[in-house]
């Protein structure tokens, strides 16, 4: 860059000589101007070729500033969706959570009234209380495999939804860096 200033410098005083010897005829000889014009000439090419090429690097420059945003504009549309998928997954979980746990305490209810029908009918010494026995029993345990089954799937679903977020996070945080 310097060089390209001390040649410009030196250029412009040339050529500033030569307009104000060219006023008088007499003071420089015309072997003298014509021998100074191809330097001169060649100067202005070289400054010419110096500018064109500042002038592409600064369109390339521009250039790739323009791509530069628009890939950050296309990083925070998908940083905004995956945030978006990061809240929708947090609604189901706790849907799904809620869900199972107002399952497990309907479960919960029917154990305990089968429970109290049981002490009931052990209690009274009733003759009738064999099949009652029965039949609390079999409900107890068709009770107590569906309270299992309910509480499998709300670990599996929370386990489901846990790995999601994680993902997701990862993702965005992998995006931010």
């Amino acid at each position: 860059m310097s060089d390209m200033n001390s040649s410009l410098d030196l250029a412009k005083s040339d050529l500033a000589a030569c307009i104000c010897k060219a006023g008088d005829a007499n003071s420089m000889p015309t072997s003298e101007a014509e021998s100074n014009f191809p330097l001169l000439t060649e100067e202005v090419v070289v400054l010419r070729k110096s500018n064109a090429e500042a002038q592409e690097w600064i369109s390339n420059a521009v250039t790739y500033h323009e791509n530069l945003n628009g890939q950050i504009e296309m990083l925070n549309a998908q940083v905004s969706s995956l945030e978006q998928e990061i809240l929708e997954l947090n609604s189901e979980k706790e849907n799904a959570t809620n869900d199972l746990q107002r399952k497990l305490d309907l479960a919960t209810g029917d154990l305990a009234a089968l429970n109290e029908k049981l002490y009931n009918a052990i209690s009274s010494s009733n003759t009738n209380a064999s099949p009652l026995i029965q039949e609390t029993v079999l409900t107890l345990q068709k009770s107590y495999e569906e309270a299992q089954e309910w509480m499998s799937n709300a670990l599996s679903h929370h386990e489901f939804f846990n790995i999601e977020i994680q993902n997701l996070s990862s993702t965005r945080l992998g995006r931010k860096k």
